[in-house]
């Protein structure tokens, strides 16, 4: 890095050094409906909403209620180049309550508490009422040389093409519901791309995930290149153990694009059998096919259907699969099998637009609806309001007699999931959330 510092220092003395600079304050407020029942209860001590109780309720057990919590988030976005080096900066300030009653807040993704290879974030107010983090959410160094660029730090990484479901976004995998969609987080990681011809293109990535060994890191290897009027990508590598292969596509027909992508992984192939917690050993295949187009110009329509075959086969199964580790870091985010996803958003005037996306459990079947509207206030400030609202059958009601006070734990868990839990959205409280934001 001191290297680095001293060739752009010389660089500007020069004359040859370029710098940008601007950013965005944004401001969020997220606040959470649940239904009435008892999977929603939670301690009058523990004071956190939408944590499952232990069972058999105990006496102190409330149900939870309508919370709702503001965010704040200020980021700058920088960046130095001279010559073939460029060094991009994001710094990144959030603020939000320090004991958050709303688990709706998870939805805005700000990258705060995810893995860091060099602890760059700082607390700088962390107690109950207030927590302020500063999170450099890119630091990265990228040098270009003919069709080679080599990148160093924390940066974005994506691949495929889905966007409701994304099976082989698996380096630095995001939420498609997510509420600010214009960053995503970044990862620690070291990233080498190479490129050929009009769409040749060749990357390699390794990104630390918690831990220097396997289970704690990602390498991924991925090639593309264009057959007519389709671009062709192979993936494969080395997912927190797993070995992963995928193979992509995306193209048009006339006004209609198309893209799919396909994924198989081998659970844990690569993690010695005296280390495994957990094993999971049924190889799984995740796939995803699309289009998207516009009927006229101020319409968007876009469609996917996906299928993951390591999903739940009945619902009673949703909670364990919420509880693993694949959900804890992103890569998987529905407990079902079959899924379809459509979104339309409509210009309603020059500056007002409105949209809608659901998300269809085609099993269950179970629901989850997101209506939309985002307002372009001036050339430096917009605003939006939306929702995220679950239809399907609810949970059943259970009663505090219904189970036997010397009963394992654990087995009167798997009974009540498998007594009570009906469809997967009919689990999803209503959420809604305003927006924002002003950029310079």
């Amino acid at each position: 890095m001191s290297l680095l510092l001293a060739s752009l220092c010389s660089l500007a003395v020069a004359g040859e050094l370029e710098a940008e600079l601007g950013g965005n304050l944004k401001l969020f407020h997220i606040a959470t409906v649940p239904f009435d029942n008892d999977l929603f209860a939670t301690e009058v001590q523990d004071g956190s909403a939408f944590l499952l109780p232990d069972y058999p309720l105990k006496p102190d057990t409330v149900r939870a209620q309508a919370t709702g919590a503001g965010l704040l988030t200020g980021r700058l976005v920088g960046s130095v180049s001279g010559g073939p080096v460029t060094l991009d900066v994001h710094p990144q300030l959030t603020m939000q309550p320090g004991n958050p009653a709303s688990g709706g807040l998870a939805l805005t993704q700000t990258g705060v508490g995810l893995p860091e290879a060099l602890d760059l974030s700082w607390e700088a107010v962390d107690d109950d009422d207030l927590q302020v983090q500063l999170r450099a959410d890119r630091l990265s160094v990228t040098v270009e040389g003919g069709p080679v660029r080599a990148t160093l730090g924390r940066q974005a990484i994506t691949f495929g093409h889905g966007l409701f479901f994304t099976p082989m976004d698996l380096v630095n995998p995001f939420f498609p519901t997510a509420v600010d969609q214009e960053y995503k987080p970044g990862v620690d990681a070291v990233r080498l791309d190479a490129f050929w011809g009009m769409a040749g293109q060749a990357t390699v990535v390794s990104a630390y995930q918690g831990d220097w060994d396997l289970a704690g890191t990602v390498h991924a290897a991925y090639v593309q290149s264009t057959l007519g009027v389709w671009d062709i990508g192979l993936f494969g590598g080395a997912v927190h153990g797993d070995v992963v292969g995928g193979l992509g596509s995306a193209g048009s027909a006339g006004p209609v694009s198309l893209h799919a992508d396909l994924t198989v992984t081998a659970p844990e192939a690569l993690i010695d059998e005296a280390d495994r917690l957990a094993p999971d050993d049924e190889v799984f295949v995740r796939g995803v096919i699309g289009a998207s187009g516009s009927p006229t110009t101020t319409t968007m329509l876009s469609g996917e259907v996906y299928v993951q075959s390591n999903g739940a086969q009945r619902p009673g199964q949703y909670l364990d699969l919420y509880g693993t580790d694949r959900f804890a870091r992103g890569e998987l985010w529905l407990a079902g099998r079959t899924y379809m996803g459509l979104s339309l958003t409509q210009e309603i005037v020059p500056v007002l637009s409105g949209s809608l996306f659901t998300i269809i459990n085609l099993e269950d079947p179970s629901a989850m609806l997101g209506p939309g509207l985002a307002w372009s206030v001036s050339d430096d400030v917009s605003a939006s309001l939306g929702a995220y609202v679950g239809a399907g059958a609810r949970p059943r009601d259970y009663q505090v007699e219904d189970y036997d006070t010397g009963i394992d734990a654990a087995l009167a868990a798997a009974d009540l999931a498998d007594r009570f839990v009906r469809s997967e959205f009919g689990l999803v409280p209503v959420a809604a959330f305003a927006n924002l934001s002003a950029y310079f």
